[in-house]
């Protein structure tokens, strides 16, 4: 099963409150400590400088609940690889605003290495397309070439603002004993 990220975005300074327009999502991970803690929910509030270009910089966590477990470190990670969508040259940007939420589903495997990470385009259908290995533990190794031989194993479900062209992250855990 894959966990997905709900992402609550709203951009402040000079021009009210919109959702940010990203063009690549944060991807973030459900932080291991927060796991081994029992916590299944979190959130981080962000403040990020965007260039016109997209990309994030000069992040803030303007607030982590609950704190001390891993959501703030998570969420400033995944947005290494995220962008907005690029403005023309000179026209100012706002700062973007926006709230990460986690959740761990029951039956969501728990955080840690994953056998295989894949980067996937994804389909409006939710299937996926043009995937690439990211990792691949040496323990299963051609596990990942065989996913991407065979997609129709990989199915996901679209978030309503899906974009064509959209890439998205799948990680493939060992199963959990008796499941």
């Amino acid at each position: 099963m894959i966990g997905w990220f709900a992402l609550i975005c709203g951009v402040a300074l000079s021009v009210p409150p919109a959702a940010p327009d990203w063009m690549v999502r944060p991807q973030p991970q459900f932080p291991h400590g927060a796991y081994v803690a029992g916590v299944t929910e979190g959130s981080v509030q962000l403040r990020c400088d965007a260039a016109s270009d997209g990309v994030l910089s000069s992040c803030v966590v303007l607030s982590e609940q609950p704190e001390g477990v891993g959501f703030a470190r998570a969420a400033l990670d995944s947005l290494a690889q995220a962008r907005l969508t690029p403005i023309p040259p000179g026209e100012p940007r706002p700062q973007a605003m926006f709230t990460m939420r986690f959740v761990l589903e029951a039956d969501q495997a728990p955080p840690g290495e994953s056998d295989v990470t894949l980067n996937c385009e994804l389909l409006q259908d939710g299937s996926v397309r043009d995937c690439r290995i990211v990792h691949e533990r040496p323990e299963v190794q051609g596990m990942g070439a065989w996913l991407i031989a065979h997609p129709e194993h990989l199915h996901t479900d679209t978030q309503p603002d899906w974009r064509s062209g959209e890439r998205t992250t799948i990680s493939i855990y060992p199963a959990r004993p008796g499941s």
